[in-house]
Parts: structure tokens; C-alpha cells; sequence
């Protein structure tokens, strides 16, 4: 959800949306390996993802216009989980990064407190 608010909140077309999640070849967007899953998600320190995280960073950097999402004129407002302070941070299209984009859409995410 978080991704697709930003790239529509960025401009992109819905029509666009849709031939990027097909363009992009599988392999990019998931590296499904149950047992190193298993691992991390057991792990206290080991962010837990089910996909390939610098993948989808690298999609969401090439094709969302951060600075346009910026200065748009309707607000975009997305929830992540710091996981160090233990509670929800919402952000505003007018500071959306792609850190906060990956940690709403559930990629792990260490917050540092300057938000």
C-alpha cells in the first residue's frame, strides 16, 4: 500500500504501476529462501524480510519521484513501526523518503529518532 500511495502520490499512472510490477523480473523483487527465512525472522537483530530489500529500495528510487511527491498538492500520510522506540511514526508526503516507504510497507526498519 505504501508503495503504491507514493508512486500514485509521485504521479504515476495506475497504467504505469502495472507495467513496472510486470516488467520487473522476478527474481528482482523476491528471493524466497524458507530456511535463511526462518533464521532471520528468529533473529533479534537480523532485519526480517520476505523479499530482497535492496531490489525494491533500487525500483522505488528509479521510478517514484521523491521531490515531486514532495510538493504535491494532495497530503499522503504513511505509518511504519520504529522497531528501537517500539511504536507507530507516521510521515507526511512532505518528508516521504524511501526508508519510509520500505519500513510501511514492511520492510524492516531501525529508527533513529530524527523524525
Amino acid at each position: 500500500g505504501a508503495i503504491h500511495a507514493a508512486a500514485i502520490g509521485a504521479g504515476m499512472s495506475a497504467e504505469s504501476l502495472t507495467r513496472l510490477w510486470r516488467s520487473a523480473p522476478m527474481q528482482r523483487l523476491a528471493s524466497f529462501q524458507p530456511a535463511a527465512m526462518i533464521r532471520r525472522f528468529l533473529s533479534p537483530t537480523a532485519p526480517f524480510s520476505v523479499s530482497d530489500a535492496e531490489s525494491i529500495r533500487k525500483i522505488l528510487k528509479t521510478e517514484i519521484d521523491f521531490s515531486r511527491l514532495r510538493s504535491a498538492d494532495t497530503a499522503l500520510c504513511i505509518a511504519a513501526v520504529d522497531l528501537i522506540a517500539t511504536r507507530t511514526v507516521y510521515f507526511t508526503n512532505r518528508e516521504i523518503t524511501v526508508d519510509h516507504v520500505m519500513a510501511s510497507a514492511g520492510f524492516a526498519w531501525y529508527g533513529s529518532g530524527d523524525y
